[in-house]
């Protein structure tokens, strides 16, 4: 009678152990999805960093317009001030 119990115990433990197991691949997988997370917010970042350098980029092209714009009116006002100097010098 003593036989057929410490086996039936026996089995017990192994289905213990299997449920160990399993937990142990369910906190791998956690992890793992932890890793792809943080993976996607590094691509993230990345992006962001993307994005700054073309604002800086547009930046830069509208300050460059205004120079451009800036000294065609200048250009202009000189031009102008010229003519008037001529036509004062005719008269």
């Amino acid at each position: 009678m003593l036989h057929p119990r410490t086996h039936h115990h026996h089995q017990q433990q192994q289905q213990q152990q299997h449920q160990q197991q399993q937990q142990q691949q369910e906190q791998q997988q956690q992890q793992q999805q932890q890793e792809q997370q943080q993976q996607e917010q590094q691509q993230q970042q990345h992006q962001q960093q993307q994005q700054q350098q073309e604002q800086q980029q547009q930046q830069q092209q509208q300050q460059e317009q205004q120079q451009q714009e800036q000294q065609q009116e200048q250009q202009q006002e000189q031009q102008e001030q010229e003519q008037q100097q001529e036509e004062e010098g005719f008269l």
